[in-house]
């Protein structure tokens, strides 16, 4: 029972010995952030440009959009690289900060409750244990604010468009896909 009520603030009180400071966080989160922005935009601008070239305009036509997709290329393998040097240099820097914390704290206990353990398995369970902190950072806290930020940022730009008024986005579709008519009647003119 006490170890369903206090796991939560067992990980947060696990999250805070870590020391992850902010500014770092926030560079990793951002950097994830872009490379997932660069990668919708690019899926956005090779659809747009399959799209465009199909009906054959002049090549002159084509040519932004081909030189979009290249540097969204690019720029999505540039962000992934930074975010998982920043994501792994944040978890990195959080086990040194946390084991630290740890040895110094065993070093100064005055009682004789280590010394029935031996010292590799105290090593050993130390060190796989901030071991498993650290990739916390990688595969939850990090992937969590970017999921959070991202959803923030799609309805940020879709929110605009929702309603039942037409907007300036949904101007074309609106009188097809109007939501407050019965999908039997008649499309407006």
């Amino acid at each position: 029972m006490s170890t369903t009520n206090s796991a939560p603030s067992d990980l947060r009180r696990a999250e805070q010995a870590l020391q992850i400071p902010f500014g770092r966080l926030l560079a990793a989160v951002l950097a994830a952030c872009a490379t997932l922005g660069s990668a919708f935009a690019l899926a956005a601008v090779s659809a747009y440009l399959v799209t465009r070239a199909w009906t054959m305009p002049p090549v002159l036509d084509l040519t932004v959009a081909v030189v979009m997709v290249r540097a969204l290329g690019v720029s999505r393998g540039v962000f992934r690289w930074l975010e998982r040097m920043l994501t792994h240099d944040l978890a990195l820097r959080g086990v040194v900060s946390l084991r630290t914390n740890l040895f110094t704290a065993l070093a100064a206990r005055p009682d004789d409750a280590l010394t029935r353990l031996r010292r590799g398995d105290l090593l050993a369970r130390l060190g796989d244990d901030a071991q498993e902190l650290g990739d916390h950072v990688i595969k939850a806290i990090v992937p969590g604010l970017v999921a959070v930020v991202m959803f923030v940022a799609v309805l940020a730009t879709f929110a605009p468009c929702h309603g039942s008024q037409p907007s300036r986005c949904s101007r074309r579709c609106w009188s097809r896909a109007c939501s407050h008519r019965s999908p039997h009647s008649a499309p407006h003119a």
